[in-house]
């Protein structure tokens, strides 16, 4: 029973490490709040610093504190706004007055209407937002400014619209002005852009899993990193997971099999038709990451393959950190005039060579035909069996 338990306490911990979304939120906060306490700097300036060095703790205090004035600018924030708060002082007696005249300006200033800036519309001074640089707009202003950054995919480089100022809009700025609906999408882009900047944190690429894992188990010469779902990958080269192969190993196997069998072995793997190769390079592009076919139907250039949770650019086919905006591509500096369903720069000599191999198997007599099949089903069957031997070893 103790053995059963032991067994019980390894799976647990093994799937503890696979992280929900809220759980991605609350490592993220935790994060942030962590550099926050040490630097005593605003929440909004660290989100920013974090997300620069790709969410490494370790490399954002280094820098900061081995060049806090060159490390600042080389991510793009005024020092002034990285200044460590200073402890609040006891009011003195004799200041009181002051302060009483200042609340009594105040409250003059909310009956009177101001006129906006941006959109020249007169408002009460309760409808007005201003950030720590004092600047003033109105909340219709905001709310369209966040919704356009929003929608565009971008949450970290919300700025001040005033011209010239560079000061990132806090989240709980943000998360108060915009409506219920664009806060879920803002926290889910959140939330895809600090995984997918994280080099200790992977999307599982099970089809239909929403869970990231986060840390990765050594078996023999492989790191394997184990989801809730059961679905277990190899942390360094993102493929299933193939202990005790090294990835090396594994990469030189795929090499061999593609230059025996190349564009054939495509074919027979795959099940193809002629008209379905067609199809398939007409209407959909391969995913950079797992090769799955994509198809896209409106929207932006921002896509997310269902297999391995990767994200890339649809025109370029570069992972999605390389960009901005959503309706940006910042490799061929265009915008929503290329957007377009169909696929662009294609590999069309991947696709000569895989319809050439097409008309080529669709010669073969049936025997050759079952001779390929039977070979590459008994490769995939060897590689499967080995799997499960490995696992059961393991385990003992």
């Amino acid at each position: 029973m103790e053995e059963l338990k032991d067994q019980d306490e390894e799976e647990k911990a093994k799937h503890s490490v696979a992280l929900s979304e809220t759980g991605i939120s609350e490592l993220r906060q935790k994060k942030i709040e962590r550099v926050a306490e040490i630097l005593s700097i605003p929440f909004h300036i660290v989100q920013k610093l974090l997300d620069y060095v790709d969410w490494d703790e370790d490399k954002l205090l280094s820098q900061y504190f081995q060049n806090r004035s060159k490390f600042l600018q080389s991510a793009g924030i005024d020092k002034k706004l990285a200044t460590p708060k200073k402890k609040k002082r006891k009011v003195k007696s004799n200041s009181t007055r002051k302060k009483k005249k200042k609340i009594q300006v105040a409250s003059t200033l909310v009956e009177e209407n101001i006129t906006c800036s941006t959109c020249f519309e007169d408002y009460p001074a309760d409808f007005f937002t201003s950030l720590e640089c004092d600047h003033l707009f109105c909340n219709d202003c905001w709310v369209g400014l966040f919704q356009n950054k929003i929608n565009e995919g971008i949450t970290l480089d919300i700025k001040c619209m005033q011209n010239g100022c560079n000061l990132p809009v806090p989240q709980s700025v943000i998360e108060k002005l915009i409506s219920d609906d664009l806060r879920n999408k803002y926290h889910r882009y959140l939330t895809n852009t600090f995984v997918n900047h994280n080099k200790h944190i992977r999307w599982c690429p099970a089809p239909g899993c929403s869970y990231a894992i986060m840390e990765a188990v050594t078996e023999g010469m492989s790191k394997v990193a184990t989801c809730a779902c059961g679905n277990r990958i190899c942390w360094l080269c993102e493929r299933e997971a193939h202990p005790p192969v090294t990835c090396k190993m594994v990469q030189k196997w795929m090499k061999l099999t593609q230059r025996d069998m190349g564009a054939l072995g495509f074919v027979v793997q795959n099940q193809m038709d002629r008209d379905t190769l067609k199809w398939l390079h007409d209407n959909t592009k391969p995913c950079p990451f797992c090769s799955t076919p994509i198809q896209k139907s409106d929207g932006c250039f921002y896509m997310q393959c269902s297999n391995c949770h990767k994200s890339f650019c649809w025109l370029c086919s570069k992972p999605w950190e390389t960009h901005s905006g959503h309706f940006t591509c910042t490799t061929y500096n265009v915008g929503q005039e290329r957007l377009t369903d169909k696929p662009e720069n294609v590999d069309e000599d991947a696709f000569n060579k895989q319809q050439q191999a097409v008309e080529e198997f669709e010669k073969l007599n049936p025997k050759k035909k079952i001779y390929y099949y039977k070979n590459f089903l008994y490769i995939i069957q060897s590689l499967q069996k080995y799997q499960r031997i490995w696992t059961a070893t393991f385990k003992i």
